[in-house]
């Protein structure tokens, strides 16, 4: 399975961040407000601790959110008042295998390019479903609140979990829903077609979107053709991709209607497709903008 290579891409996304955070933490010591450089020491530590102890080419759906939790709320303390997040998982994929460090690069990149110039809060939602599952009919992305005028999620909805007050100042959700709005389970929600051999994962925002250019070199494959240390994190998802999953996984890209990225990751569930030699490829989608 080439754990080598796999382990050797996996320690090539550093975490940027780091000393800006350490900065951070410098920063509130020098006013004193304690509550938060304990919340940014307890991330930073969370964080570490997951890309420090990766001992193999996958980890759960579960683990890896928590990741972004993590990091996510970081982010946060970085921008006060400037980050919502929303992050929703159907239960059943909690334990599902993925590659580590999968959904970072995107949200590195969104966070890097996404927001500049905006009144308003920026807004990252990400989920992970059936295709066609209830996730995905809520909404263009599945995760339909956090994109609402009032930001965040409805709190009084069925299995969701409000992390109120967050130490940034902005707003984060992380639900794992058992049942969609009307008490149905999730498990009646599966397709019947053949498609819930797979799973997604989505990634979206309420930023500038991809420019143009940009968004046919990703939908082409044009962009993964070389690692330069700009695209270096996007280039190291594409390629633990075909290593692990051949033709089986498939990235897609597109502009939201409303304004914003769009990423969808498509993975085999466990046991399903998985690439056995260094073959293959790794189907780019073309998603059309909206």
């Amino acid at each position: 399975m080439h754990k080598a290579e796999l382990k050797q891409l996996q320690l090539q996304i550093n975490p940027h961040f780091l000393l800006n955070s350490i900065n951070v933490v410098y920063s509130l010591a020098q006013i004193r407000n304690f509550g938060l450089i304990q919340s940014m020491c307890l991330n930073l530590v969370k964080y570490f601790r997951f890309t420090t102890r990766i001992s193999g080419s996958l980890v759960a759906v579960g683990e890896e959110m928590e990741h972004m939790d993590s990091y996510l709320r970081i982010q946060q303390l970085r921008f006060p008042g400037k980050i919502d997040f929303d992050i929703d998982i159907d239960e059943e994929l909690e334990q599902q295998q993925l590659p580590p460090l999968l959904v970072q690069p995107f949200i590195e990149n969104a966070v890097k390019h996404g927001f500049d110039f905006m009144d308003e809060p920026f807004r990252i939602g990400i989920s992970v479903h059936y295709p066609g599952g209830a996730a995905a009919g809520a909404g263009e992305g599945g995760i339909r609140e956090i994109f609402k005028e009032s930001g965040g999620a409805d709190g009084n909805e069925i299995g969701s979990e409000e992390r109120a007050g967050t130490d940034g100042g902005g707003r984060s959700t992380v639900r794992s829903a058992a049942t969609n709005g009307d008490g149905r389970s999730m498990e009646r929600m599966m397709p019947t077609d053949g498609s819930s051999r797979s799973f997604q994962v989505v990634v979206e925002d309420n930023g500038s979107g991809f420019p143009e250019e940009v968004l046919k070199e990703l939908q082409s494959g044009r962009r993964f053709e070389a690692s330069g240390d700009e695209h270096l994190g996007i280039w190291n998802v594409h390629h633990r991709l075909k290593l692990l999953y051949g033709s089986s996984a498939s990235l897609q890209f597109s502009n939201r209607e409303a304004g914003g990225a769009r990423i969808v990751i498509v993975l085999p569930l466990d046991g399903a497709h998985r690439n056995q030699s260094n073959g293959g490829g790794i189907d780019v989608s073309r998603v059309d903008r909206g």
